[in-house]
């Protein structure tokens, strides 16, 4: 693969310049489908066994696993510790996350193999921040593109989204686009619905999107049943099934008016449902 390389993901294109090409990357899954060869909106530079020097004091979030966000000045510093032997890695972006550095180590590897770079939490991480600096949120869901039209299923962890993709799948002019996660933006003419590169359990992860037309919130039931939700009840929802910057007050200020704007404008509901495919017709009789 070319070393350096775009990622499009929800429609902003992510530059990854690769400092050397003498290198071979693991863990790309699919983050070569979401290539595209278009000017970058976002540059990344990416170094190679060369860390730099830093001592951060301002800790702003540790996530009580493996890694913890620091500010230096008007830099954000994102620590990744190791575990065994598996590669370190450190990133430190500029203060709107445009523009910043990755840095890979190739421990336990050999022959200079490299973690990709936007593998997780690194990648997840950074999306995170880019997304709130006014483009839209991410969200813990499986997408569907159901004829041309963006249906999310957001849900906890053991809600039903994995299984929702499955139910999905093969159904005639539907298609799952992402099984974990997938981003909302505001777009010309109204929301429109992203894949991104990380799928779940099942895989699913295609470089497609579209116009946004439903949102259920997934909840494990004895019965199918639908409720329309109110657009506070729809943004509360939505918040506890996304990844916010905690960490980040402005951040955090347009996430909220960002899910306050989008339940307002598209149709929220709470979906119980029985794991059988009888559920796409009954989810497309919703109006």
């Amino acid at each position: 693969m070319d070393k350096s390389i775009v990622i499009s993901i929800g429609a902003i294109n992510i530059a990854l310049l690769v400092e050397s090409s003498d290198c071979e990357f693991t863990h790309v899954g699919g983050f070569l489908d979401f290539a595209v060869k278009e000017q970058p909106d976002v540059s990344l530079h990416v170094f190679l066994n060369s860390f730099p020097e830093i001592h951060p004091d301002d800790l702003v979030f540790d996530s009580g696993g493996n890694w913890s966000l620091y500010k230096d000045h008007d830099k954000w510093i994102l620590r990744f510790r190791t575990n065994n032997n598996f590669p370190q890695r450190l990133a430190i972006f500029d203060s709107d996350f445009h523009s910043g550095e990755i840095y890979l180590e190739q421990n336990g590897f050999q022959n200079r193999t490299f973690v990709f770079p936007l593998t997780r939490p690194i990648g997840q991480i950074f999306l995170t921040n880019l997304l709130a600096q006014g483009y839209g949120s991410n969200f813990h869901s499986c997408g569907i593109v159901d004829q041309g039209e963006g249906i999310l299923f957001a849900g906890k962890s053991r809600a039903g989204k994995s299984t929702t993709a499955e139910l999905w799948q093969g159904m005639e002019d539907a298609k799952v686009i992402n099984d974990d996660h997938n981003i909302i933006r505001r777009q010309e003419g109204g929301f429109w619905l992203y894949s991104t590169p990380w799928p779940g359990t099942g895989g699913v992860a295609l470089p497609a999107s579209a116009p946004l037309k439903q949102i259920f919130i997934l909840k494990q039931a004895p019965q199918n049943y639908v409720t329309q939700l109110t657009p506070v009840e729809a943004a509360s929802a939505l918040l506890v099934r996304s990844f916010p910057p905690f960490w980040d007050s402005q951040g955090m200020d347009f996430t909220l008016e960002f899910l306050d704007e989008l339940s307002q404008n598209v149709p929220c509901y709470e979906l119980g449902f029985i794991p059988d495919r009888n559920i796409v017709n009954f989810v497309r009789c919703v109006h």
